[in-house]
């Protein structure tokens, strides 16, 4: 018999585990689902947002969206797909399920040992051997490499945007803009200038934020790499997924009575 597991990330940073074990699991705001999700933007998540139905024997469960509004799944591959209202959808180990500001991953398929073996294998991979994107046009090649993505207050990520002359223009200059994260927490280099079939590997620093905004927790960034005066009309754009841990800012006072 398979095992299922749902892990669940707030918008805090905070991460827990519910095995899925029962025939019929509720999900939303409502305390008296089985998974109740609770944050700021609670206004966005129906009182029972979502359920999930097992297939019987063992083979897996299926998303039924009872909200008014899309759910939005995303797997493995990196594709998105929205479940419509009252609409269903069988998942696949590995799918993401965004509601509001939380994401949850669904695991299943094998046995418990080897879904822990699965999900240690996923985070060495994405927070520890780092990670790469590759995308190219007719005339534009970029490669995003990252050391990690979790973005810790001590230890900043690092990498590259290595950009690629694929076309036939010389001495053509790439600009390189980059959308998802607040100014203050990235450094990025400026776009180079290459010519035919060269490239060059431009740096680039993500640091904490060390303020309550972006909120802990998951965030998507992109970097889109256009020349708009040799290719007009023709730009690549590489994402990643980088999660935020949480800061803490305390502050003491010290009363003294006389």
């Amino acid at each position: 018999m398979g095992y299922y597991l749902l892990e669940v990330l707030d918008p805090r940073g905070w991460r827990r585990e519910y095995p899925l074990d029962k025939t019929i699991i509720h999900i939303g705001s409502n305390p008296g689902n089985d998974i109740h999700l609770e944050g700021e933007n609670n206004q966005e998540i129906a009182p029972r947002h979502v359920q999930l139905i097992s297939a019987g024997g063992g083979s897996g469960y299926r998303l039924v969206n009872l909200a008014d509004v899309n759910v939005s799944i995303e797997g493995v591959t990196g594709g998105k797909q929205p479940v419509l209202p009252r609409s269903t959808l069988n998942l696949t180990h590995g799918d993401r399920i965004r509601i509001s500001d939380f994401s949850l991953i669904f695991y299943g398929g094998g046995k418990s040992d080897e879904l822990q073996d699965i999900q240690f294998s996923a985070e060495m991979t994405s927070s520890i051997q780092g990670t790469e994107r590759t995308a190219i046009s007719s005339a534009i090649g970029v490669t995003l490499t990252l050391s990690h993505t979790m973005l810790s207050v001590d230890e900043p990520i690092t990498g590259s945007v290595t950009v690629r002359n694929l076309g036939k223009a010389p001495g053509v200059q790439f600009t390189m803009e980059m959308s998802g994260l607040e100014s203050h927490c990235y450094e990025l280099g400026a776009g180079p200038i290459l010519f035919p079939q060269a490239e060059k590997s431009v740096p680039l620093i993500i640091k904490h934020p060390k303020k309550y905004w972006p909120l802990a927790g998951e965030h998507r960034f992109s970097v889109r790499v256009s020349a708009p005066e040799e290719y007009p009309g023709n730009s690549v754009t590489v994402a990643e997924v980088i999660e935020i841990l949480p800061y803490y800012h305390h502050k003491m006072r010290l009363l003294v009575e006389i």
